[in-house]
């Protein structure tokens, strides 16, 4: 092997390590868990998943505090104790650790106070006094502030003052990872092991790599399951209860209603329907087919009030080419005898002043021809004469089967009327007695 053989295998080889330990690093430092100094968050989502903010809570027959501490401020929220409603026109006085403050109101609704009190660990008295109109009230509670945060570093640690990236690597997981790193580069650097060597590294990184990302607890401090550390989202607790905190009530309008004792009557559930009352509702129908016509107002609409006797519309009569020609012969015929009629009453009237006939058959000759008169002018209007219709009873029209000009049957029902105020149920009831 020559001189130039042996530096391009070198420079090869150096290649290979130098790639192969940079990936290390790069996994490493992916999949270590980190750590969060003091006043710093490494966790996007802290707020839903971290521990709730300390809070005070204190109820009395007429409002509910809620106070919640943000830092140095304490946000209050005022609702009524009776439905949850918000209060935003009190004055509120807020007394902690005996220092006395006067909570602003704020645009979103709620009260304000700032004080250096809150970020003193410990339990802190707090005293409420609400003053609305002519009413005030006093309400005591208490709010216990937590010493530090889980993640918090001690001051006194060495890497305390690094940097972040270096707090992903010195540490035990850390330290060692990267140990491992630098012994399988050196290995590298041997070409008769290098194949072993990549493939041991890239188990180590595939394990690494799929390792678990959780946060890491200092002595003495537990990070607790999801379910209690939930932060101020909502969430259900461990014990089943579902926390819904004061700014999610105020988003979904939650309201609220005190129970009370009352005495209730034992009820039953069947199946049925509701039905009119046959005596309060009825159909309007026509007996002859003919055409509907509306009256002047138009078609009574559904929902429209009636009265008995009210004009809902006519039909006017149709005829077949066979009918009409019956009443055309019958009219011939009648015109025929009335004529005979007359005939005969005008030979009896001068027999009757010359005393030849009696009386009574004058008269029997007239009775016949004013009956020929009438029976005509009855066939004759036949043809032509609408038949009413009109509503049977009070109510209100339920249904309306027809429109202008529609040709109806005796058997169609035009319009249906009801009673709204004697409606029935009709119900099936078995097992009872």
């Amino acid at each position: 092997m020559t001189i130039l053989q042996l530096r391009a295998g070198a420079r090869r080889t150096g290649a290979w390590a130098i790639w192969l330990v940079a990936l290390a690093l790069v996994s490493i430092l992916w999949a270590i868990p980190t750590f969060a100094h003091e006043g710093h968050d490494h966790v996007a989502t802290q707020t839903s998943t971290g521990l709730a903010s300390p809070r005070v809570v204190a109820t009395s027959e007429s409002y509910q505090f809620v106070g919640i501490a943000e830092g140095e401020a304490l946000v209050i929220y005022l609702d009524r104790a009776a439905d949850n409603a918000p209060v935003t026109t009190a004055a509120i006085e807020v007394s902690i650790d005996g220092t006395a403050m006067r909570a602003e109101v704020q645009k979103n609704g709620t009260y304000e106070i700032a004080t250096p009190a809150l970020k003193k660990p410990g339990v802190l008295e707090v005293l409420a006094s609400i003053t609305e109109g002519g009413t005030s009230d006093l309400l005591v509670g208490s709010i216990t502030i937590p010493a530090g945060s889980a993640l918090e570093i001690p001051p006194h640690a060495i890497w305390h003052h690094l940097p972040e990236w270096a707090l992903r690597v010195f540490t035990p997981t850390g330290g060692i990872a990267v140990l491992g790193c630098l012994a399988i580069g050196l290995l590298v650097l041997s070409r008769r092991r290098r194949r072993a060597t990549m493939i041991a590294l890239a188990t180590l990184l595939v394990a690494m790599g799929g390792a678990p990302n959780g946060a890491v607890a200092h002595e003495g401090h537990d990070h607790g399951s999801p379910v209690e550390a939930a932060g101020n989202g909502p969430h259900r607790r461990a014990d089943g209860i579902i926390f819904l905190p004061k700014p999610t009530q105020r988003l979904l309008e939650v309201r609220t209603w005190i129970a009370k004792p009352e005495l209730a009557v034992p009820s039953r559930r069947f199946a049925g329907r509701v039905i009119v009352n046959p005596s309060r509702s009825g159909v309007v129908q026509s007996t002859i087919q003919g055409r509907y016509i509306a009256t002047a107002g138009g078609v009574p609409s559904i929902g429209t009030k009636v009265v008995v006797g009210e004009l809902l519309g006519r039909v006017a009569p149709s005829f077949a080419s066979i009918d009409a020609s019956q009443i055309a012969q019958t009219l011939a015929e009648l015109d025929q005898q009335i004529t005979l009629a007359r005939a005969r009453l005008a030979r009896l009237e001068p027999l009757l002043q010359s005393r030849t006939v009696a009386l009574a058959q004058f008269d029997e000759a007239r009775i016949n021809l004013e009956g020929l008169i009438k029976r005509r002018a009855d066939v004759a209007t036949a043809k032509v004469q609408a038949e009413d219709l009109r509503s049977p009873v009070d109510g209100v029209i339920a249904g309306v089967r027809v429109m202008s000009g529609q040709v109806v049957s005796p058997s169609d029902v035009v319009f249906q009327i009801i009673d709204p105020a004697s409606l029935m149920v009709e119900a099936l009831v078995f097992g009872l007695g």
